[in-house]
């Protein structure tokens, strides 16, 4: 009985116990207890639960450091014995690293100095976790924490798992490390944080205004970050860092850069490092590659007081963004040096602007109250230098012969020099300038020059600008001078003044307030005046230009113009009658009237016109009459007739096509034109007759354009009858040309093509494929047949028989098969190097069967004369021969052997006749074959033997060998004699000591004249042929002089002067055929003579 009443007993004070525990009352007594414990620096609002295992607490507040909407504690009776809680739950946690004044608390006597962290956590876990004070920083929120913690003397430590989270608006991925917190103190310990792109391993520390921060293999990603300095940066840097904070800042560190953008420019690569000690800052750049080049150098600053220097080294940096988008190099050294007030840059550079040198750029600029330049100068051509101080302007720019191209849209050579003074509410501009040389797209003038006086640039102006071009180039017009005057005030007066050989210009007009008046504008051109009978005036109102009234008469005809324009809204009319062309280009006759409506946007707008030109004459083509009424809106251009009339036919174009005008471009809608073509002459050609020339004949056509204009379907029909045609390129001509070529949507058929040439015939068959959206990858299917086709090229003439087949397209041709010439006479020249052939992409496979004769005339590739001083050999040799031809790659490679049927060398004056001698083309690229060549020349003279005269010979041999680019010559005599003894004897025609002394020095002197000074003059003129011969030691002194020119292939003209007579004559030739010339000269007697010249070859 008494065990039960024990055992109830117990049972009851256990449930006492837990009922107390879970009371009101109870709770009430432990939230005094806590703050009187804590000495009021832990402060409960509510608990709820059960004291025993598990308690919820709300509105936690440690201190104002720390609080919490609720805790949720979770332990046992043991465990609190222990000093040990198992669990614990925190939902909305503020911590703040600044504490709070002591006034805001003194009412419950709290000293957080005295707090000691009371139990170990097995486990807790917090939601929603924010971090205030953190020094110049925004507050730190973490999403979900998950840990433990333990206790150590006046404070804790944790271990913690961070999921999630936001720091100055940068996300948090991740985190885990050690969070400490001990007597005020704040530390991280190797904690690890990633961003989305970024990850940091971090250990700082905080403790009343003092912090320790280290960065170890941490990656920044900048665009997470760039909102935290307001600037648009992008890129990574790799860092290790160790930043100390006490009474002054120290640490060091090092930054490995990769793709930082700013704006427009970008670091790729490089390595910063940097130490910091008592308030200063070193930083050492190393290979930073930013802008196409390479920036080393080094940088101090010092933060108290602030002050900075540096010293860069750069190599080959683009700075075209500051240059306007000009391609830069620059290179040299630069320095900044100053502080808060004051600086100074120096400058040592050098580079280019668009490809053009800069030598040199150097300088010095001061800044601070006012700004000083100091002599910046500029390929020691431009000289800038001046003050700009307490708004006072006094700066020049003085230039020598400088080269704007670089600089500006157009080319020159500037001189001059320009000075700004006065203040900046009243700047004054004075000096003077010209260019020489100026160009400008289609505009070239021999100089421009100008004066300016202009006393006040500010809102009104008022001066005096005058100018003068002098040789004014523009298309269709030629002026030897123009100059003019602007009177700079209220209103703006201008007066310009142009004259030429046959053309003059006058226009004197005003502005004022943006009303454009010209009273006077005249513009002659010999037999076409243009001027105004009215004053010309305009209205320029922003965005708006307004035409009040502008009528111009052209001899008896005018034109007049109305309306508005405005970019986005304009309404334009122009009315011409019997207007002569003449006086909108000079190369243009004829007379004509129009009417022009625009309206609308300028990008898309809507016009319509309607044209008549009588009498046109243009590149040589004669039109009778020329008739347009078009119009165009909504990027469609619609022709209702385009037609023309020649000599009584009529031919027209009907329909209309899609055309966008800003940017120019086809777009791909539909189109529906026809064409016909009514009898068209010859003149038609014209155009093009710098590849072909059409003498005689007709064009017919009938055509029918659908589909889009980069992808068409043509059908129908272009017949040519009985052309008369020249290639001037090939020296080629045909008669009783015939075809017609069809247009069968998307192919081109050849039909019926036949073409004589002078007893030869040639024949065309095949077909083009139209390929969409480029006339480039026109697909070619073309067959080429011909007999005894004469051609007359610069090298030599023939006649040719060829049978060649062309495929591929027009940007990459394929050419396939086999030519043969015959009855020719060609001269080729041996270049200095193998020739290069056109970079355009094309297949060659051609076999060529070289005439009997083929003509090698040229002077061998320099140097290779074995005398000094001794020009190179000439060759005079007749060849034949089969040679093929194989295109692979860029080069063309040629194969076959082509035999020396005889020659010439030419060596010191002196014929050497070829005995033996071939060029062999082993597919090599290019003109590049295999020489062998031997020669021979025998020198005859007369020398005493025994008292008696008698006749004796020596036999000069020269050879060369080897490929033309790398050619050998050698020269040697039989008997042997010495190099020396060999050119003297060629020289005098004896050998030393046998030659007549009466005749050495004039052949010394011819030869040495002819070798040295007139080869160089002969260059330097551009004539063929300049020869010079004395006799300055005879009896008869005579030093005469020839100079000879080939002024077409066919036609050569000689002048020969005697400088010791008044005496002089004059020499033509014209080759009729080949073989047979006419002659025609003027002798030194006076004596006129006309023959004919036959040439024999055998």
């Amino acid at each position: 009985m008494k065990k039960w009443i024990i055992i109830g007993i117990i049972v009851s004070f256990f449930l006492a116990v837990v009922f107390l525990a879970r009371t009101e009352l109870v709770m009430n007594k432990v939230e005094d207890l806590v703050f009187k414990t804590t000495n009021g620096f832990v402060d409960i609002g509510d608990m709820k639960g059960n004291l025993l295992f598990c308690i919820r607490v709300y509105d936690l507040n440690i201190g104002r450091i720390a609080t919490a909407d609720t805790i949720v504690l979770r332990y046992s009776p043991l465990s609190l014995l222990l000093h040990r809680i198992k669990y614990i739950e925190a939902e909305k946690v503020i911590i703040n690293t600044v504490p709070p004044a002591s006034g805001e608390i003194s009412n419950r006597r709290a000293d957080r100095t005295a707090f000691v962290f009371p139990v170990d956590v097995d486990r807790f876990k917090i939601k929603d976790l924010m971090i205030r004070g953190i020094p110049n920083t925004d507050e730190l929120s973490l999403f979900r924490i998950d840990g433990t913690a333990r206790r150590v003397k006046e404070g804790v430590t944790t271990n913690l798992y961070i999921d999630g989270g936001k720091w100055m608006n940068v996300c948090i991925s991740e985190a885990s490390g050690v969070f400490l917190y001990a007597k005020g103190r704040f530390a991280l310990k190797e904690m690890w944080i990633n961003t989305p792109k970024s990850r940091f391993l971090i250990s700082t520390s905080f403790e009343r205004g003092k912090f320790n921060l280290k960065l170890r293999s941490s990656k920044i990603a900048l665009a997470e970050f760039a909102h935290l300095i307001t600037q648009d940066i992008s890129g990574y840097l790799f860092c290790n860092l160790d930043i100390t904070r006490e009474e002054k800042l120290s640490g060091k560190g090092n930054f490995i850069v990769k793709d930082v953008a700013y704006k427009d420019y970008t670091i790729n690569k490089g390595n910063v490092k940097f130490s910091m000690g008592d308030d200063i800052i070193d930083a050492t750049f190393k290979d930073l590659i930013t802008c196409g080049g390479e920036v080393n150098g080094v940088m101090r600053i010092n933060l108290f007081p602030f002050s900075y220097r540096s010293r860069l080294s750069i190599l080959n940096i683009d700075i075209k963004k500051i240059m306007g988008n000009f391609e830069t190099s620059i290179s040299g050294k630069t320095s900044i040096s100053g502080d808060l007030n004051e600086g100074k840059i120096e400058l040592d550079l050098s580079g280019s602007v668009l490809g053009k040198r800069i030598e040199s750029l150097k300088g010095c600029v001061s800044f601070g109250k006012g700004l000083l330049v100091e002599d910046i100068i500029l390929n020691d051509r431009l000289s800038l230098q001046g003050r700009l101080d307490d708004e006072k302007i006094d700066m020049s720019v003085s230039t020598k012969k400088f080269d704007i191209s670089p600089f500006l849209p157009f080319t020159g050579v500037l001189n001059g020099e320009v000075k700004i003074s006065g203040t900046f509410k009243h700047p004054i501009l004075a000096g003077s300038f010209y260019i020489e040389d100026f160009r400008y797209k289609l505009l070239q003038a021999r100089y421009i020059s100008s004066n300016l006086n202009v006393e006040r640039l500010h809102k009104s102006f008022f001066g005096e600008i005058d100018f003068a071009v002098a040789h004014l180039v523009v298309p269709g017009s030629e002026f030897n001078n123009i100059s003019g005057k602007v009177f700079l005030s209220d209103k703006i007066v201008f007066n310009v003044n142009g004259e030429g050989e046959d053309i003059s210009l006058s226009i004197v007009g005003d502005m004022y307030k943006g009303d454009i008046t010209l009273d006077t504008l005249i513009y002659s051109t010999g037999d076409v005046i243009l001027k105004n009978n009215l004053p010309i005036q305009l209205s320029v109102r922003p965005p708006s230009v307004f035409v009040n009234r502008c009528v111009v008469a052209v001899n008896r005809g005018y034109f007049e113009c109305k309306g508005r324009y405005n970019p986005q809204d304009m309404d334009l009319a122009l009315i011409g009658e019997d207007i002569s062309l003449a006086s909108l280009r000079r190369d243009v006759k004829g007379e004509g009237s129009i009417w022009l409506k625009m309206n609308g946007d300028i990008k898309s707008p809507s016009i319509q016109c309607r044209q008549r030109i009588v009498n046109l004459t243009y590149s040589g083509v004669k039109i009778d009459t020329t008739y347009i009424s078009a119009g165009y809106t909504q990027n469609l251009l619609t022709i209702d007739e385009a037609s023309i009339i020649i000599k009584g036919e009529r031919s027209e174009i009907k329909g209309y096509i899609p055309i966008n005008l800003f940017p120019f471009s086809f777009p791909s809608e539909d189109m529906n034109l026809s064409v016909r073509l009514e009898n068209l002459p010859p003149d038609i050609w014209k155009p093009l007759r710098k590849y072909v020339i059409v003498q005689a004949g007709k064009t017919n056509a009938e055509l029918s354009m659908l589909g889009s204009p980069l992808s068409p379907r043509i059908t129908g029909y272009v017949d040519l009858k009985g052309l008369v045609t020249r290639i001037p390129l090939y020296g080629v001509s045909f008669s009783g040309l015939n075809s017609r070529i069809r247009f069968l949507q998307e192919k081109i058929e050849i039909e019926n093509f036949a073409a004589e040439s002078a007893g030869g015939k040639l024949g065309l068959d095949g077909y083009l494929i139209i390929s969409p959206f480029s006339w480039k990858q026109l697909g070619l299917f073309l067959d080429f047949k011909g007999e005894n086709i004469p051609f007359q090229l610069p090298e030599g003439e023939g006649v040719v028989d060829m049978d060649i087949a062309l495929r591929g397209t027009v940007a990459h041709p394929v050419v396939n098969g086999n030519a043969k010439i015959d009855k020719a006479l060609m001269v080729i020249s041996i270049p200095s190097k193998p020739s290069r052939f056109l970079e355009q992409e094309f297949d060659l496979d051609l076999t060529v069967d070289m005439p009997e004769r083929v003509w090698i005339r040229s002077s061998l590739p320099a140097p290779i004369s074995p005398i000094p001083g001794i020009e190179n050999p000439i060759v005079d040799l007749e060849m034949g021969g089969k040679v093929s031809s194989i295109k692979r790659g860029n080069e063309i490679f040629l194969t076959g052997t082509m035999e020396v049927k005889q020659g010439y060398f030419y060596y010191i004056d002196r014929p050497f006749e070829v005995v033996e001698g071939s060029f062999v083309f082993d597919n090599t690229p290019g003109f590049d074959p295999l020489v062998n060549l031997k020669a021979k020349s025998e020198v005859i003279y007369t020398i005493l033997r025994e008292g008696e005269a008698q006749l004796d010979t020596t036999t000069v041999y020269v050879t060369l060998g080897g490929r033309v680019s790398e050619l050998q010559f050698s020269m040697y005599s039989e008997p042997e004699l010495p190099l020396e003894s060999i050119v003297i004897m060629l020289s005098l025609n004896a050998p030393w000591g046998e030659f007549d002394i009466v005749n050495v020095p004039d052949r010394l002197v011819n030869l040495l004249i002819r070798g040295t000074v007139l080869a160089d003059i002969e260059k330097m003129l551009g004539v063929d042929v300049l020869w010079f011969e004395t006799s300055m030691f005879g009896e008869e002194k005579m030093a005469r002089i020839t100079a000879g020119k080939y002024i077409s292939p066919d036609l050569y003209a000689s002048y020969t002067k005697d400088l010791f007579a008044p005496s002089w004559s004059f020499k033509t030739r014209y080759r009729i055929i080949r073989g047979l010339s006419l002659m025609g000269q003027r002798t030194e007697e006076d004596e006129y003579n006309v023959g004919m010249e036959v040439e024999i070859r055998y």
